[in-house]
């Protein structure tokens, strides 16, 4: 049973890509203005690759789905994550994805569901605790991230891949 059901309105601004956590679950969200049929298709049934980056004190998710979205960056400061986030790093469960298509008008148009491996799930919730107690602010790594979006190309941070999980 998906977080986000297909075909419900969900509250956006604008277009892009940003990432929320509910239930256990990374959600990631991709607004655009239209969806064809072959990119929902291929969203919920190509492979997928999801990477988790780590250079210096900026964090980030990598998302590429094959043949429909080329790899795309979305940042993520562990100072930010609310209480359900935190709360998930205590625990041994394993995390679960959603890729989610939203149309201009804010209607989910596709979902991809998929789950972390144990190895990598115990391993992102090592590396955020760890970010936990390291002396730095959201702002900080805001300006930290900035800078490396201007040096790196997307698909050039996967060389800092913490881990890299694929869903076929």
């Amino acid at each position: 049973m998906p977080v986000i059901e297909k075909n419900t309105k969900i509250s956006a601004e604008e277009d892009g890509i940003w990432l929320d956590y509910r239930k256990n679950t990374w959600l990631f969200l991709i607004r655009d203005k239209v969806w064809q049929k072959e990119e929902v298709q291929r969203t919920e049934k190509s492979a997928v690759k999801i990477s988790f980056i780590q250079k210096g004190i900026s964090d980030a998710f990598l998302l590429e789905i094959y043949d429909c979205l080329e790899p795309s960056d979305i940042p993520f400061c562990i100072k930010d994550a609310d209480q359900e986030v935190l709360d998930s790093l205590k625990t041994k469960d394993t995390y679960t994805f959603e890729i989610v298509l939203v149309s201009e008008d804010n209607v989910v148009r596709g979902i991809r569901q998929g789950t972390f491996s144990a190895k990598n799930s115990a391993l992102l919730k090592e590396k955020l605790t760890g970010r936990l107690s390291q002396d730095f602010t959201s702002e900080d790594a805001d300006h930290s991230y900035a800078k490396l979006e201007q040096k790196y190309e997307p698909y050039e941070l996967e060389q800092f891949a913490v881990f890299s999980e694929e869903a076929g």
